[in-house]
């Protein structure tokens, strides 16, 4: 009595914790989970340090120290210049992101953290007064009316001395202001002092070019030693020299930093997803309301159990991510949605276990005997054990996109539902007896023929295999024979290097207008579009195949990439407006195909360890009277169907994107990662299921064939898989519903997955199951007769 006192004690300070999580934001007036800039609106940057170019005056330094010190700089640029605190973060693989809340001036932000600001001065080996052919090599940079071909920087900025940058108004004279340009003025520290007079005594009568980042701001003809100051003397306005000169002082960024993804969200269309994230979870809770009421009306306490476990499962979600301190994206929400659906399995695995259990002679309803039913039923010994292996199967599938950098936000937030709904059971366990009879119990069972009746599905299993087959070969068929109108499978953003914006034009011939400029810039780069969400909202989705320019003069020659400003302002003076741009370059592209293929690899080897090896001494550890473990052969049958069975579901989802057109995304790879620990959670509980039935059959001494063995295992979780299939698949359905395009693919995949999943455990693990019983048997036939099989001891 006392440790149970203590356990629900425990339950009842952690729901006190998770509640104070959630209110004391809301006591400030502020939100319990950080939203990300994707659904804040902001602007997301992702730079990457080259290494071969550290500063001279910091080669000492380990790699740490330098991205140390670039974040540093890079925060105390942002804040000075912006007025605000960024988020700057320095991630495991030695990339630098930076995080910016939206603004009133884009244009603004995105030149700030587009540009490095970084100084340096070289020698000008040769002008011209064309560009250079592409294929020679030689890299140019455009300086007035003229093209500068420079060698290597002789010096940079972190070679300057802070206290002497300052802005000049131009003139000798401090009083002759009219018509004078403001310069930036700027001396060396010691020794470099020196060392630059040196080398411009060396150097008299050469061209000296002087860049700020990858523009010339300065080239003119070295006439001496040079000893003072030096100057900046571009075109500037006198905010524009007052900018750079605060960027010199902020300190000079030790390496250069090239852009490899770039991305900004206006709060407008950042505000639109939100709702209709919102309005999506709103329509799943809605309809899994309406499913647990069709199931349970004929036991009220059931109903109401269950909805309690849906309310707990929202509570304790919402809770652990405030506590944990983690931030709601796009791919978040997905993660909370599919997080709900799956954690309701749970709840509806152990209360048609229970309905089952009083199904039974001499289980009636009474004042004691459903309580504990239902301890017995929450405990963890048989169910427990099925939710146990399922749980971790889905646990070693999602972790693996802990190590993506897109995919993150939505791995944490399952693992979050992994353990709300862990929480869940325990806080169910001790409602779910106390409110037996608080209303009556219906006479009218929705579901009351396939809980009672033999449906024998297991019988069409040729059936299916015969659909499955034909319709794998006749959409590879298709996509062979079909030619450029048929389906094929193409990679989306995420795997290819470009650019997508979200535009809102105010008609029609504004987009064509801005397309045609976009083609006229990038004539040989493919562009496309298409309507972004519901047709009255006037969104489209532009995505143009080159990322945003990485080097300011490949923009300023016109024969790179258009900057991210230059395609906003394509847009804007055709009256568009952008509401998003993302671009990734094709390094970062090429990362990112290399980890999600990782990741689909590293999850079929994790799933085949923990079948292989851990299953049965888990089985052994979680249970008194473990299942019987079965021989080698047998378990090596079981795996080789889980695994036949994830690699045909993962054709079907290939087969139903090519159908769709859908492409495959980072958010395609989170849906089949996670259709795949939904796979092995129903091929888990079948045989579990069948090791449960045959250990009946062994301890009351019948003789049961294998094929009725498994055929009657299927029939007793067809109600639950029926429920949870209904409870995975209506989350999705409801993304699709509201429109939530940037979403629309994992949805396909986890609608087309789910089905195909759930229809692969009963038919192809079945199979594989009923192989193993008759090589245990030592009775293996190869008709469908039953055969007397004896499981008796």
């Amino acid at each position: 009595m006392k440790q149970r006192n203590w356990y629900v004690c425990a339950l009842a300070l952690v729901v006190l914790l998770l509640a104070t999580a959630l209110v004391l934001p809301l006591t400030r007036g502020e939100s319990p989970i950080k939203l990300g800039s994707d659904l804040a609106g902001g602007v997301l940057v992702t730079y990457r340090p080259d290494f071969t170019t550290v500063a001279e005056s910091h080669r000492e330094m380990t790699r740490d120290e330098i991205l140390a010190t670039a974040k540093d700089n890079l925060s105390a640029r942002l804040e000075r210049t912006l007025k605000l605190i960024p988020d700057v973060n320095v991630r495991d693989d030695e990339t630098i992101v930076v995080t910016l809340p939206a603004g009133e001036d884009h244009k603004q932000t995105l030149d700030l953290v587009g540009r490095t600001h970084r100084l340096t001065l070289s020698l000008v080996v040769a002008e011209h007064d064309d560009v250079p052919s592409a294929g020679d090599g030689r890299t140019v940079y455009p300086y007035e009316d003229r093209y500068l071909e420079l060698a290597p920087p002789q010096f940079s900025g972190d070679m300057l001395d802070p206290r002497a940058i300052r802005v000049d108004n131009g003139s000798s004279d401090p009083l002759a202001l009219t018509g004078v340009k403001p310069q930036v003025a700027f001396r060396f520290a010691v020794p470099h002092d020196l060392a630059f007079a040196r080398f411009t005594r060396e150097n008299a009568g050469r061209q000296l070019a002087i860049l700020l980042d990858d523009h010339v701001e300065w080239a003119g003809e070295i006439r001496g030693a040079i000893r003072g100051d030096g100057v900046l003397a571009g075109d500037y306005t006198m905010e524009q020299a007052i900018d750079i000169t605060q960027m010199l002082r902020s300190g000079t960024l030790p390496v250069s930093l090239d852009v490899e993804s770039l991305s900004t969200v206006g709060p407008t269309l950042g505000q639109s997803i939100q709702d209709m994230g919102l309005h999506a979870l709103s329509l799943a809770l809605a309809g899994l309301v309406l499913v647990l009421a069709f199931s349970y009306l004929h036991r009220s306490w059931f109903l109401l159990a269950s909805l309690c476990s849906l309310g707990c499962l929202l509570f304790l979600l919402t809770g652990l991510a405030a506590s944990l301190g983690l931030t709601l994206d796009v791919v978040g929400i997905a993660g909370i949605i599919l997080s709900v659906g799956m954690g309701m399995d749970a709840c509806i695995l152990v209360l048609e276990s229970l309905d089952e259990k009083l199904r039974r002679p001499g289980a009636k309803p009474g004042t004691s005997g459903p309580g504990r039913l239902a301890r017995a039923a929450y405990s963890f010994s048989g169910e427990g054990r099925t939710l146990f292996h399922a749980n971790a199967t889905t646990l070693l599938v999602v972790g693996l996109l802990l190590a993506t950098d897109r995919l993150k936000s939505f791995a944490l937030f399952m693992l979050v539902g992994i353990v709300a709904s862990i929480l869940t059971i325990l806080v169910t366990r001790e409602v779910l007896p106390r409110v037996h009879g608080w209303l009556p119990d219906l006479r009218w069972e929705p579901l009351g023929w396939l809980r009672r009746s033999n449906v024998r599905l297991f019988r069409a299993r040729k059936l299916y295999f015969a659909a499955l087959i034909c319709g794998l070969v006749l959409v590879g068929g298709w996509m062979l024979l079909g030619g450029p109108g048929g389906p094929s499978l193409e990679l989306g953003p995420d795997f290819r290097a470009g650019t997508q914006l979200v535009v809102l034009p105010e008609g029609p011939d504004n987009l064509a207008a801005s397309l045609d400029l976009l083609e006229e810039r990038l004539p040989d780069v493919g562009i496309r579009q298409q309507t972004l969400g519901p047709p009255e909202q006037g969104r489209y989705l532009v995505t143009v195949g080159a990322p945003v320019a990485e080097r300011a003069a490949e923009a300023i020659l016109g024969q790179g990439n258009p900057t991210a400003e230059e395609f906003f302002s394509i847009f804007e003076t055709t009256s568009v407006e952008v509401e998003s741009l993302n671009s990734i370059d094709d390094k970062v592209s090429g990362r990112r195909l290399l980890a999600g293929l990782s990741v689909l690899l590293f999850s079929f080897l994790l799933l085949a360890a923990y079948l292989v090896f851990l299953q049965e001494p888990l089985n052994r550890l979680l249970s008194s009277s473990p299942p019987p473990p079965g021989s080698r052969r047998s378990r090596g049958l079981i795996f080789a169907g889980i695994m036949l069975a994830i690699f045909l579901d993962v054709a079907v989802m290939l087969a139903a994107l090519s159908v769709l057109g859908q492409p495959i995304s980072l958010a395609v790879v989170a849906g089949i990662l996670a259709v795949i620990g939904y796979s092995v959670n129903d091929s888990v509980v079948l045989w579990c299921h069948v090791q449960n039935l045959q250990t009946e059959m062994r301890r009351e001494g019948k003789s049961f064939s294998p094929l009725e063995l498994v055929t009657t295992a299927i029939d007793r979780i067809l109600s639950r898989a029926l429920l949870t299939t209904l409870s995975t698949v209506l989350p999705a359905a409801m993304i699709l519903a509201v429109g939530l395009t940037p979403l629309a693919d994992f949805a396909w995949v986890v609608l087309a997955g789910t089905v195909t999943g759930t229809l692969s455990s009963i038919f192809i693990v079945g199979s594989f199951a009923l192989r193993a019983l008759r090589h245990d048997g030592s009775a293996e036939t190869d008709n469908d007769e039953p055969q007397a099989v004896a499981l008796g001891a």
